[in-house]
């Protein structure tokens, strides 16, 4: 079904001819190798982080009911604890963003999404940025990467 989003958007799309950005997917080989019959991906990042990393970054992810604002009691946190510096609505914590359901997601992520890097660096296509750091930084390692990628091409 996403595939066949993907493929009416960058047959249809003038500007997806020049370029355009997959956020989070392909996530199976199944989808990496349907998009692969289409030219995509051109370029792909392969964000690092470790597993105590990523579950101290949810845990920690407060987001706003109202306008869905993203907050992070560690590194970004609102001007006021638990209100929104937005819209004043309140701060909470996404249902998921607990220990049991941040481990599912994370063996989810191993077994169907990790095998995803082989096939990409085979394909010549991927840049390993880590994604440790704060957002400034990571930021600049993506931009770092990609444009290499994308003027090649």
């Amino acid at each position: 079904m996403v595939i066949d989003l993907v493929r009416d958007r960058v047959s249809g799309c003038e500007a997806a001819r020049s370029g355009f950005i997959l956020d989070g997917f392909p996530r199976t080989l199944a989808q990496a190798d349907a998009l692969s019959n289409l030219g995509v991906p051109r370029a792909a990042l392969w964000l690092v982080i470790s597993t105590r990393e990523v579950t101290t970054r949810l845990l920690a992810r407060r987001v706003c009911s109202d306008c869905g604002a993203v907050y992070s009691t560690d590194h970004h946190a609102p001007r006021v604890a638990g209100i929104c510096d937005v819209c004043y609505g309140e701060g909470t914590s996404c249902a998921a963003d607990n220990e049991t359901a941040i481990r599912q997601r994370l063996q989810l992520y191993q077994r169907e999404t990790a095998p995803l890097r082989r096939w990409l660096e085979e394909h010549g296509r991927v840049s390993v940025v880590s994604g440790t750091d704060d957002p400034r930084t990571v930021t600049e390692r993506l931009l770092s990467a990609i444009n290499p990628q994308v003027r090649t091409d």
